[in-house]
């Protein structure tokens, strides 16, 4: 564990100070994280009782839905701060004003989650999957075409159901995919995997902000740029339904 996290602290900060240190700085840190992740692999496939069961990922099923869940968190996460961010640095609300229209985020974010079981015994698992991640592509989106209120409540009500989705049915879906006696380790494994991919990507927005000129028009820019690429990432996750997902048509 301790491995883990040094890793994934390092790699952080790495990506973190791209737009403050030098190549050989932020670069070398970088990479340095990426070798101890790797060190952790490597005995995490001689462990008994491994944290995160890499062989599991032998398994196309179970690779596919933590790679989706992965993407699928990471935009949600994404999405909260930017948000956040746009309704706070760029729109000049406070933050009881602002966390009213994150309602729109979480009335759709319940209601998703009170629907899940009926869509998924209706169309399955993989495609009510697609549907999520569409969704959270087109809500997310939104937030980088347009600034103003009115289409940012409705970004975050149309990409709440995707985030909804996105987070429950990976798991689902990864438990299913594996053998029962070792359900209680795919579970494990692949909600560690979606937690972790929320901090790289508040670490990515940040640095994205970064890249701009520290003045309230540049914040702006930064805070839609990162929007564009959060949207992608959900985008990315699209992608791997169809390419990961595409034999489970019953699922």
């Amino acid at each position: 564990i301790l491995l883990l996290m040094i890793g994934i602290a390092a790699f952080s900060v790495g990506i973190d100070r791209i737009p403050h240190w030098t190549l050989a700085a932020w670069l070398g840190l970088t990479l340095g994280g990426l070798l101890a992740l790797g060190l952790f692999v490597l005995l995490q496939l001689r462990s008994a009782s491994p944290v995160i069961d890499i062989r599991l990922f032998g398994n196309r099923d179970f690779f596919g839905f933590s790679a989706v869940g992965l993407l699928a968190n990471g935009a949600w996460c994404g999405l909260v701060l930017i948000a956040t961010l746009q309704l706070q640095k760029v729109l000049g609300l406070s933050v009881l004003d602002a966390g009213f229209y994150f309602l729109f985020l979480s009335a759709s974010i319940a209601f998703a989650s009170f629907t899940a079981p009926f869509f998924e015994r209706r169309i399955g698992v993989v495609r009510l999957l697609r549907v999520a991640l569409f969704l959270q592509t087109i809500g997310i989106g939104l937030l980088f075409f347009i600034d103003d209120l009115t289409w940012l409540s409705i970004g975050m009500l149309v990409a709440g159901f995707g985030c909804s989705w996105g987070w429950a049915l990976p798991q689902a879906g990864a438990i299913r995919s594996l053998p029962r006696e070792k359900i209680g380790l795919a579970s494990g494994s692949v909600l560690t995997i979606m937690i972790l991919s929320g901090n790289l990507v508040f670490v990515l927005v940040a640095m994205l902000i970064d890249l701009f000129p520290n003045d309230s028009a540049g914040e702006a820019r930064g805070i839609g740029f990162a929007a564009l690429c959060v949207a992608l990432i959900a985008l990315c996750g699209l992608v791997c339904t169809i390419l990961l997902l595409r034999r489970l048509k019953h699922a």
